[in-house]
């Protein structure tokens, strides 16, 4: 009978080989970890370095400066702050020449200037951190022929600029956005034999005495924005993207105050004339000789340490009665907003806004997110954010593949799974078309559309043949060259975050809810319950 069973030396082989594939894998795991918390080497210094406070006095601290003979507008403001009111909340100086000012404060709405990755709650609240599977193992995606060609954690992110663990992949993805906003462009004015202007990075810094004081409140800084815009276009940029910085970085030892403008723009800048007409502003050509080689980079790496604002809102000017109903049925007042596949699954449980349930509102957050707005970065000329619209869109699904090797990359479940599944992702295709021609492009393809599908073509196929129009698919990005996956694909379980029962962020552990909570009783069922007795 001993010829049934395997020997010892067998079964010890079979261990010691099971265990070295364990520890290759989990070596595996915490490199994919390591490349995941990989970040751009300025983004050390944006959480590291202090920075300078931007609070400074308002703009027309700056003119009652020039009335009164003070330094600066720092100097007029502890100047009026140190006396006395009247009793009509007027403060009393004097001017140089010796006559009387009645200088009363002016009601602003005052902006609150941040940092990037220094809301340090953020994580926490959001729940960011990696993907941990049922096993207790790190998510990964890796190439199966070489983990030296890729092989990344995967992770939760909130998408937000200011959470310390989501910043450096915001800011990257942010660069994406921004480099495909100018392909588009940059397509149809190819396809429309249209000459392409050459693209440059600028620098514009106003005087800044005058700007600390203009960034401090939201409409002086939409008019010192709009300045900088109006001035590019005046002196020849065709268009552009404009990012605002509160801060410079200073020998690698502190980012003090000093307010500046980086626009990514098309066309030729007339640096004399401008100098000319705004005398006392500074504006310069970054890499001059070389040019913008990389959009996304280049704004992936302004994006890490931008200015980050919120300003205050006048409670007045807030319907509150819209934005309560633009919750409960999305799209009354936000566009586009629909419900999320979460609405649907809590609607199951008789719980959630679908099913009339507020209980599960934070009323305070709900009301501080409308007292307070967040300032953009902006498009504007020529590929300002209304110059395309969308014609249509299309979701394919793509295998992801090496850029090494061009093997299928593959998502392992932890260091335990040696198999894993192949990463697969549905790619989001759109077709633009500039504004005025939207009208005539979209009643050609009505018209043509039964003929298309008789032919087995789709959008993407029209937009080809079509000058002022361009798909996602003719603008060269990375992700074109993924393998299109043929039938439909079932999306494996990996991929969703919300599927896995908990995420680690930092130290601590943090559990994603995957459904309602059992004891939370619904709107509806308070009203039922109210009715029958």
């Amino acid at each position: 009978m001993r010829g049934y069973f395997p020997s010892d030396d067998v079964l010890d082989s079979e261990y010691i080989s099971d265990l070295g594939h364990s520890f290759k894998r989990s070596e595996q795991e915490n490199l994919a970890i390591q490349n995941a918390l990989s970040e751009h080497p300025v983004v050390y210094f944006v959480k590291n370095l202090p920075v300078e406070s931007t609070m400074y006095p308002a703009i027309e601290y700056l003119t009652l400066a020039e009335q009164i003979g003070a330094r600066d507008a720092q100097e007029a403001y502890d100047i009026v702050h140190s006396g006395i009111r009247d009793s009509s909340g007027r403060y009393l100086l004097t001017s140089k020449t010796g006559e009387n000012i009645a200088f009363r404060p002016v009601y602003r709405r005052y902006i609150d200037w941040e940092m990037p990755a220094h809301d340090q709650g953020r994580a926490e609240r959001r729940q960011c951190g990696f993907i941990v599977s049922d096993d207790g193992g790190y998510v990964y995606t890796a190439c199966p022929s070489d983990i030296d060609h890729h092989n990344k954690a995967k992770r939760f992110h909130c998408w937000g600029l200011g959470c310390p663990m989501c910043m450096n992949d915001t800011a990257i993805r942010n660069g994406m956005k921004a480099d495909k906003h100018f392909r588009y462009h940059e397509k149809i004015w190819e396809k429309s034999g249209i000459q392409i202007p050459p693209l440059g990075h600028w620098v514009v810094s106003p005087p800044q005495e005058w700007a600390k004081c203009m960034v401090q409140d939201k409409d002086d800084f939409d008019f010192l924005y709009q300045t900088v815009i109006d001035s590019l276009l005046r002196f020849g940029a065709v268009g552009g993207l404009t990012i605002f910085h509160p801060w410079r970085q200073f020998e690698q030892e502190e980012w003090r105050f000093s307010p500046h403008f980086h626009s990514l723009l098309y066309g030729f800048i007339d640096t004399d004339g401008f100098r000319r007409k705004f005398p006392g502003w500074v504006i310069k050509k970054v890499h001059a000789k070389e040019g913008v080689q990389s959009i996304r980079h280049t704004v992936a790496y302004l994006c890490t340490h931008q200015g980050l604002a919120v300003y205050e809102k006048d409670p007045d000017d807030i319907d509150w009665d819209l934005d309560f109903l633009d919750h409960m049925i999305p799209g009354i007042k936000s566009k586009d907003a629909q419900y999320s596949e979460k609405d649907y699954d809590n609607l199951a449980w008789d719980l959630g806004r679908m099913a009339g349930d507020i209980s599960d509102i934070d009323w305070t957050e709900w009301t501080v997110e409308r007292l307070s707005g967040v300032i953009r970065n902006r498009y504007w000329g020529m590929l300002s954010k209304g110059k395309l619209k969308t014609l249509g869109a299309i979701k394919r699904p793509k295998y992801r593949v090496c850029k090494e090797c061009g093997q299928v990359l593959r998502v392992y479940d932890g260091c335990h799974d040696h198999m894993g599944e192949p990463a697969v992702y549905n790619q989001d295709i759109e077709v633009k078309v500039p504004a005025p021609s939207f009208k005539l492009v979209k009643r050609e393809y009505d018209r043509l559309r039964d003929m298309m599908d008789k032919e087995g073509m789709d959008i993407v196929d029209f937009a080809k043949l079509v000058p002022c129009a361009a798909s996602t698919l003719e603008l060269d990005l990375p992700k074109n060259d993924d393998i299109p996956a043929e039938g439909p694909v079932e999306m494996p379980k990996t991929y969703f975050p919300k599927r896995q029962n908990k995420v680690r962020s930092g130290s601590w552990p943090v559990r994603i809810r995957t459904g309602p909570i059992p004891y939370m009783r619904s709107f509806r069922s308070l009203q039922s319950s109210q009715r029958s007795s």
